[in-house]
C-alpha cells in the first residue's frame, strides 16, 4: 500500500478516535490528559518516523491506532448525572439511544489502563524500529 493512503486511514482512526474522547468527555478525562498528551505526542511522532523509515512496520501502525480507538470507546467516565462510557456517549451523540448514561461494566477502568498502555508500547516499539532502520539507511550511505 502507499504510505498516503497509511497516513490517512490511521488518522482517520486517530482523529476518530479523539472525536470519541471529546464526546464523553468528563471528570476522568481530565484526569488521563495528563497521560494522554505526552502519548499522543509520542504516538504522532511515531507514526510519522515509521512512514518515512519503516514501512515494513504498517500492521503495527493500524494496531496502535485501533488500540487508541478501542481505547477512547471503552474508557469509563462520569460527570455530576452518572456514569457512562465512549461508547455509550458515542451511541447517544448519534441518536441511537436516549441519554448516554448506562452501567458501564466492573472491569472497564482496567481494561482501558491496559489498552493505554499497549497504545503506549506499540508507539514505542515503532519509535525504536524507525530509529533503528534509519541508522541501518545511514550507514549504507
Amino acid at each position: 500500500m502507499p504510505k498516503s493512503i497509511i497516513a490517512i486511514i490511521s488518522s482517520l482512526i486517530i482523529v476518530s478516535g479523539i472525536v470519541v474522547l471529546y464526546i464523553s468527555f468528563g471528570w476522568y478525562l481530565m484526569i488521563l490528559l495528563v497521560l494522554l498528551m505526552p502519548a499522543m505526542y509520542i504516538h504522532i511522532l511515531a507514526l510519522v518516523r515509521a512512514l518515512k523509515w519503516a514501512p515494513g512496520f504498517y500492521p503495527v501502525m493500524f494496531l496502535a491506532s485501533f488500540t487508541f480507538f478501542t481505547f477512547s470507546l471503552v474508557r469509563p467516565d462520569a460527570d455530576t448525572y452518572g456514569n457512562y462510557s465512549g461508547y455509550s456517549a458515542l451511541l447517544a451523540s448519534i441518536g441511537s439511544t436516549d441519554q448516554p448514561y448506562a452501567d458501564v461494566w466492573s472491569y472497564a477502568l482496567e481494561a482501558a489502563m491496559i489498552l493505554l498502555l499497549l497504545w503506549v508500547y506499540l508507539n514505542i516499539f515503532l519509535l525504536v524500529r524507525a530509529k533503528k532502520a534509519k541508522k541501518k539507511a545511514n550507514e549504507l550511505i
